[in-house]
């Protein structure tokens, strides 16, 4: 979820890099638009932000479910 994005997050990040690297793609993060509740205290946007603060280096979606995860992944490229 990244809400907030954490130290561990950052490791997560790292791997992703890596594995990305490894076969031969662009890392993309794509990051859950959950909102409203004590577990998901940031907005989307706000998460969003701080990530892509977080992360510059990686290419940052937002998306509403797995779906929109496929989707927005296979535009990106």
């Amino acid at each position: 979820r990244m809400n907030p994005p954490t130290t561990g997050h950052e490791k997560l990040v790292n791997v992703l890099k890596l594995e990305a690297k490894a076969r031969g793609y662009d890392p993309v993060l794509v990051l859950s638009s959950t909102t409203g509740d004590e577990k998901n205290p940031l907005n989307p946007q706000e998460k969003l932000a701080l990530a892509r603060e977080a992360f510059p280096q990686i290419a940052i979606l937002l998306a509403k479910d797995f779906i929109d995860a496929l989707k927005k992944v296979n535009a990106h490229y």
